[in-house]
């Protein structure tokens, strides 16, 4: 049944021939039931963020919600955009966190809500030279220039389950190169799970390969078959027992999700405080009191725990 609440919201799912593309469009539509769900593809990536930037900007509506096709939306992705809704208006950007499969933590990947009236600083912020982080180097250079991002503690979708095996080398090579400092953790975890899961013997290889290859020019990948081998299934209920079997959840998994949740912490940690910081004291009182930003309720279970 429709519901009004988030129609002021585009929905776009960016996708480059992942095997969960159609599991992803099928969460969204029931997560968003009655709205268009825009499907962007494009190559390289960066040319990906401007045409998904272009179609939020022209639909007209208030927000724009960026969800990348490997990831599998959870009901909580709502509770973040009505968290996001709450932000001051010169925040230009929110991101949540999702349960990675390959680095196994919960961490911000592959869902960006920007707030549409800015999309036109946020076009202008795209750097001439890609690399490997054009998104990140966007939203950087709008915090710079007074429009900062919000970095939510909701966990709103599982990553890179169910992709195609030359996906998962693809990632797990440029993990090799964006992410080369975890190797000493990760690489043992992989191994052991290798045993029972054929895509960490595949990303164990990628990764190690990256090291005697030059990191790429810019993120880019080939155009697979969506309809390749078998994806999850959509339904919440799949979703959750997957989530609570997600490798993060693993004992062994402790010292390298720490890792990367702590650093993830302190992001949000510093965000909060610098924008406190800023405020008089009457208005600290009062956005504590009605639990505005900074000091949005913590959830359950989220890194502010």
């Amino acid at each position: 049944m429709h519901t009004a609440e988030h129609d002021d919201v585009t929905l776009i799912v960016r996708e480059c021939g992942e095997r969960t593309v159609e599991a992803c469009l099928a969460r969204l539509a029931a997560l968003f039931p009655g709205q268009p769900i825009h499907r962007i593809s494009n190559r390289p990536f960066v040319a990906t963020l401007r045409a998904s930037l272009q179609r939020g900007l022209a639909d007209g509506r208030r927000w724009t919600l960026c969800i990348d096709a490997d990831v599998l939306v959870l009901p909580a992705l709502r509770d973040f955009i009505a968290e996001a809704k709450r932000l001051p208006a010169h925040f230009a950007e929110a991101q949540a966190l999702v349960a990675d499969k390959l680095l196994p933590a919960r961490r911000p990947a592959g869902n960006h809500l920007y707030r549409s009236a800015l999309i036109p600083k946020a076009l202008a912020s795209l750097p001439d030279s890609p690399g490997l982080r054009p998104e990140s180097a966007m939203v950087d250079a709008l915090a710079k220039a007074g429009h900062p991002y919000h970095q939510s503690a909701w966990l709103i979708g599982l990553h890179d389950f169910g992709q195609a095996p030359a996906d998962v080398y693809d990632k797990a090579a440029l993990h090799g190169h964006k992410h080369a400092y975890l190797g000493e953790l990760l690489l043992p975890l992989w191994q052991g799970w290798s045993e029972e899961d054929e895509d960490y013997r595949i990303a164990l290889q990628a990764f190690l390969d990256a090291r005697d290859l030059p990191p790429p020019v810019e993120v880019t990948r080939g155009h697979g078959s969506a309809q390749a081998g078998i994806a999850p299934v959509a339904s919440t209920e799949a979703l959750m027992r997957l989530l609570d079997q997600a490798p993060h959840r693993r004992p062994e998994a402790a010292a390298l999700r720490q890792r990367i949740e702590r650093d993830v912490f302190n992001v949000m940690a510093g965000q909060r405080r610098q924008y406190e910081l800023t405020l008089p004291l009457w208005r600290r009182w009062l956005e504590r009191l009605r639990g505005g930003y900074p000091y949005f309720p913590r959830q359950p279970g989220s890194l502010d725990d």
